[in-house]
């Protein structure tokens, strides 16, 4: 036992004198820098700055779309059951073109309704000008001649506003009606297959100078960018930004930088940013 003990201290002697001797080097310490004069075998290089404009960035895909809001919007005045375009989907057409064809039962009502709106706006305007003169005189009461004026108005309102349906349609003598464009621009059809009740959606007319490019960027990007690049000849400047960001991503509308870059309105674009 005692000649185990003598070993045990002799080895921990000599491991005492081995790490007192021995010089660590820790990373916190500054190593002395190496000049390049003692270093051979490199050749070191400066390029010379050049000033560049644009970065090509990430691929994105655009979509030729429109802000909400700048369509004009055409309504069916009444059921249809049948309709007939005479323009596909995304032509130019002009103001006052015939864009669709219309059938069904209630066709003739509504004129049966618009003929009746003109002539009880014509005698409700008769009895009007008849008790106005009498209201001078005062040869009616005050109450006589409130109901009078309102009567006169309600017909005059509903039959401005009939005639402003009727503003979209063309009839014929044969009473074929067909639907017209109130305005120059890109015919948009959104009701094809959907319900053709009154009020719905017969057509859209958008004005060609609202067509944008839509992208969607991450918002890491959008204080980046300084406009989007199509091609060689086409480049799309920002317009603005939708305020509302969806799953990290934010709407930036551009506009085309010229007529080459001829873009069709609901075709997908490649862009960089």
């Amino acid at each position: 036992m005692r000649h185990f003990l003598r070993i045990q201290y002799t080895l921990f002697f000599f491991s005492t004198v081995a790490l007192l001797t021995f010089n660590p080097v820790f990373a916190s310490q500054n190593l002395a820098p190496i000049g390049l004069s003692s270093l051979s075998g490199f050749d070191v290089e400066f390029a010379p700055i050049q000033k560049t404009e644009f970065i090509n960035g990430q691929s994105l895909i655009g979509e030729v779309n429109f802000k909400p809001g700048v369509n004009y919007t055409v309504l069916f005045a009444f059921d249809v059951q049948q309709v007939r375009y005479l323009y596909p989907n995304g032509s130019m057409v002009e103001k006052g073109a015939t864009i669709a064809s219309v059938e069904g039962s209630d066709v003739h009502h509504f004129l049966d309704a618009y003929q009746s709106a003109k002539d009880m706006l014509a005698i409700a305007k008769s009895h009007y000008d008849i008790n106005q003169q009498h209201l001078k005189n005062k040869i009616i009461r005050s109450s006589e001649w409130v109901e009078i004026t309102k009567s006169y108005f309600e017909a005059k309102l509903n039959f401005e506003h009939m005639q402003h349906q009727m503003a979209f349609l063309n009839i014929d003598d044969s009473e074929n009606v067909t639907l017209v464009s109130p305005k120059t621009g890109i015919l948009k059809l959104t009701n094809e297959s959907g319900n053709r009740v009154m009020g719905d959606t017969a057509f859209d007319i958008i004005d060609a100078s609202s067509i944008r490019v839509k992208i969607k960027v991450p918002l890491s990007f959008t204080n980046t960018l300084a406009h989007f690049k199509l091609s060689q000849h086409c480049s799309l400047n920002i317009e603005s930004y939708d305020s509302i960001a969806d799953k990290y991503h934010q709407i930036v509308w551009a506009t085309p930088s010229s007529n080459e870059c001829q873009l069709h309105w609901g075709k997908p674009s490649k862009s960089h940013r």
